[in-house]
């Protein structure tokens, strides 16, 4: 749809060229800022080890799942499970408030 009104004495038509204009300056101007750089990231000596032992031993979210209900399990058998009333709480209040919405 084209609007034919005039603004302050100014047609909208040469209102949308001069703002395509500036568009077109801020790109180029960009253009010339970016070129001849390249991102680059460093890690730091204990990040690459980490990830060299996560490619070396990949472990899925099941794995580790597995892993944590068989501490449970093993914490209840034996009875030294001492569950955090605090973060029931807070677990149970998160999920009546989720469900509320």
């Amino acid at each position: 749809m084209k609007i034919h009104t005039m603004l302050s004495g100014v047609k909208t038509s040469s209102l949308t060229k001069e703002l395509q204009q500036d568009r077109e300056k801020n790109k180029s101007s960009q253009k010339t800022q970016t070129e001849g750089r390249a991102d680059r990231v460093s890690l730091s000596s204990d990040s690459r080890e980490a990830m060299e032992t996560r490619q070396a031993h990949p472990r899925t979210v099941e794995d580790l799942r597995s892993e944590r209900i068989e501490k449970l399990k093993y914490q209840i058998q034996s009875g030294t499970y001492t569950p955090d009333p605090e973060r029931i709480a807070k677990a149970m209040f998160s999920a009546h408030r989720d469900s509320m919405i």
